[in-house]
């Protein structure tokens, strides 16, 4: 899996789904993981990447021998609401 960009918290949690295993859906090997930093920006900007400044460090599942090291930044588009 690589590290998302501009994709909607749903696109994130489909993609993290098949992985929740520890193995590769491709190659059955067991997966890694690299911490990356995600943006979390808002809806109301479109495709722009602004939103409340709010970031959150997560653990990026992907399989070192079907892909890449994930990227240490990426970021969600998000509806954000405020109390």
């Amino acid at each position: 899996m690589q590290t998302p960009r501009q994709w909607s918290a749903l696109q994130f949690l489909a993609a993290l789904e098949p992985l929740l295993t520890g193995t590769c859906p491709q190659c059955s090997d067991g997966l890694k993981t690299r911490a990356a930093f995600i943006s979390i920006h808002s809806l109301e900007f479109g495709d722009a990447c602004a939103g409340q400044g709010r970031c959150l460090q997560l653990m990026i599942p992907y399989c070192p021998r079907c892909e890449p090291v994930p990227e240490g930044f990426g970021c969600i588009h998000a509806r954000l609401f405020t109390p």
